[in-house]
């Protein structure tokens, strides 16, 4: 695993927010998919935002974010796990992610 110690095991007094239990598992999921993909730019640089992501649970324990803050956290998490599983698309290793139909 890409960091040190186990994602998703965040303790403290905000640990039964729905929230926080929300962004843990999308950052637990997140670092399982990016496990299974071949190294690349693209991975590295989603590599880095699961890290920052991971940070900012770390300061959720510490200072309790405000309730839009919180929001705009499980809005990244959401975010990532989505670019995430559609570069597993794109790279085959998830076939049932259909691809944007946008682009």
């Amino acid at each position: 695993m890409l960091l040190g110690r186990r994602i998703g095991v965040h303790t403290g007094e905000v640990s039964s927010s729905l929230r926080l239990s929300i962004v843990e598992t999308a950052l637990a999921e997140i670092m399982a998919r990016l496990d299974e993909l071949p190294p690349g730019e693209t991975k590295r640089d989603l590599e880095l935002r699961a890290i920052e992501l991971d940070l900012e649970l770390t300061d959720w324990q510490r200072y309790p974010p405000n309730e839009g803050r919180r929001r705009e956290m499980v809005g990244k998490a959401m975010a990532l796990v989505t670019e995430v599983m559609r570069l597993r698309h794109a790279d085959g290793a998830d076939p049932r992610i259909p691809e944007d139909e946008d682009g």
